[in-house]
């Protein structure tokens, strides 16, 4: 996520904020399950950042799921989306996005994504940086 301009308008900061906050919520939820050797559920990722969004004020500006399987991956027919509707659990050793975002229609949106597979271990692996604010260009 970037800026350009001379300053970051305080409401872009608001959002961007309650994001990261959100994409940390996911991160923490599912490092704690591992912990206790317990797979996140893929609703309750998504409701783990959905709560936080809704609870700032931010319920309309959602516009899609919380992250998805990287890649076409198939169980029993349903493509692993990390959304409220969705059953099931986070698959080891498979790609996944968290990506959570804000959209203001016909003003701005803002969105965070990190990418991360559970090790054979128990290990949460994020394979991207974790952008911790927004880069003003």
């Amino acid at each position: 996520m970037a800026y350009y301009g001379d300053k970051i308008p305080e409401k872009m900061s608001k959002a961007f904020n309650t994001i990261i906050k959100a994409r940390n919520s996911c991160i923490n939820l599912i490092k704690s399950n591992l912990k206790r050797k317990k797979l996140v559920s893929l609703k309750n990722a998504d409701l783990s950042t959905r709560t936080i969004i809704i609870s700032e004020g931010y319920e309309k500006n959602i516009c899609h799921k919380t992250g998805h399987a990287i890649g076409t991956i198939s169980c029993h027919g349903r493509y692993k989306s990390l959304h409220h509707k969705n059953l099931g659990v986070l698959i080891k050793n498979l790609g996944y996005t968290i990506e959570p975002g804000i959209y203001l229609k016909g003003n701005f949106g803002v969105r965070s994504e990190i990418n991360f597979y559970i090790s054979r271990e128990n290990k949460l692996i994020i394979t991207t940086d974790i952008q911790k604010k927004i880069v003003k260009i």
